[in-house]
């Protein structure tokens, strides 16, 4: 059994500011979810010891990068770090950690669905973004778990939603995807029970899932903040031989990042 857990970057919204809609999961087999929580912890308590962010604090990657869109709440813990060098070296530390619990423990994974919200609204007809990225992302995660003959769970942050309930409830009935010149159907039956959410301050996973979420955004669209290199944040991910990316939930790229649209050689 696998659990994924899952957030997000950017919003569905067609007209908001932001270009981008995308949903990284961070999945670990549970089997070793207790050893793996463990490894998180220890990540956890040397960002204190080495920059002093509260182990028991929420750890966004926006945050990181940009205090002022945290509820003011929150924001003091993230600027009592220090000049944004300071926090970027954090976020450096954190991913570099991942790829060595990966080396350490084996079934521990990601991958990630990136929506161009520009690319949907030329090429598409449709611009439902959530059905869109949701579709794709238990679409590829179901592939992930029946090539492992394995089932899964998904947990995702925030509120219970009731649209990517329903979402998943059809698609273990009706999923059809094209085959040459017609369509087959591909059931999702590898993921089990509906969608669980929980809230991210809780959750050390969903917190490394909303990291790697923001990395890949710096990743697609490094043009902001371009002297901190902070479109190389995901590359940890990607370094061998502590390869945790599943690269093959798509052939448009090499990133383990399934874009939206799927254009034939278009870029990312």
């Amino acid at each position: 059994m696998y659990l994924c857990y899952v957030d997000e970057s950017g919003d569905p919204g067609l007209e908001s500011p932001t270009p981008h809609y995308i949903l990284s999961g961070f999945i670990v087999h549970a089997a070793i979810w207790h050893p793996v929580l463990q490894a998180l912890q220890q990540v956890r308590r040397r960002l204190k010891a080495a920059f002093g962010f509260p182990v028991r604090a929420e750890l966004k990657g926006s945050g990181l990068i940009d205090p002022r869109r945290l509820p003011a709440a929150r924001r003091k813990i993230y600027r009592d770090l220090g000049k944004r060098n300071v926090r970027v070296a954090l976020y450096r530390q954190y991913m570099s950690a991942l790829p060595k619990i990966h080396l350490r423990y084996k079934r521990v994974f990601t991958f990630s669905v990136a929506v161009d919200k520009e690319k949907v609204k030329i090429f598409y007809r449709q611009h439902d973004i959530i059905r869109m990225a949701w579709e794709r992302f238990f679409d590829r995660y179901n592939t992930f778990l029946r090539h492992n003959h394995a089932y899964g769970m998904i947990i995702f942050d925030g509120e219970p939603q009731p649209r990517l309930r329903a979402i998943l409830r059809r698609m273990r009935y009706y999923h059809p995807i094209p085959d040459g010149t017609t369509y087959r159907q591909a059931r999702v039956a590898h993921i089990v029970e509906d969608p669980f959410f929980v809230d991210s301050a809780h959750s050390f996973f969903v917190q490394t899932a909303d990291m790697i979420a923001h990395a890949v955004y710096r990743f697609l669209y490094p043009h902001r903040y371009r002297r901190y290199r902070l479109h190389t944040l995901y590359e940890y991910l990607l370094t061998p031989p502590a390869n945790m990316v599943i690269k093959e939930v798509t052939r448009y790229n090499k990133y383990g990042i399934v874009p939206i649209p799927t254009i034939k050689n278009a870029p990312v």
